[in-house]
């Protein structure tokens, strides 16, 4: 993914059979301007309602991005901002790569270039 730098609030966020949700959030993330791969690990998913997630009964997938308003712009702040993704997708991640999970529930993966 190659986010802005504007630091946006990012939220990923999975759904389940039971109809909680899952989210993770990537605001601090979204602060950098560099492309990277960035693997969340199913660990890092909270439940809204505290629920335990099981990844077989995923049902929905969705990517939600919310204006960080700076104070004393309410009302009147406009925002343009840009974030790609390429190549999403559910993998099964080694158990070494699982001990680089970050402080932020991420891995960033290191590029073969």
């Amino acid at each position: 993914m190659k986010p802005d730098g504007k630091g946006q609030k990012l939220v990923v966020q999975i759904a389940t059979e039971s109809g909680e949700e899952f989210e993770v959030y990537l605001t601090e993330l979204m602060k950098q301007k560099k492309a990277q791969y960035v693997t969340i690990p199913f660990s890092s998913f909270k439940g809204k309602n505290g629920g335990t997630l099981d990844t077989s009964k995923i049902t929905k997938f969705a990517i939600w991005c919310n204006s960080i308003v700076p104070e004393g712009h309410e009302g009147k702040f406009h925002v343009e901002s840009s974030i790609y993704f390429d190549g999403i997708k559910a993998v099964k991640a080694s158990k070494k790569l699982l001990k680089e999970v970050n402080k932020d529930g991420l891995i960033y993966e290191k590029s073969s270039k």
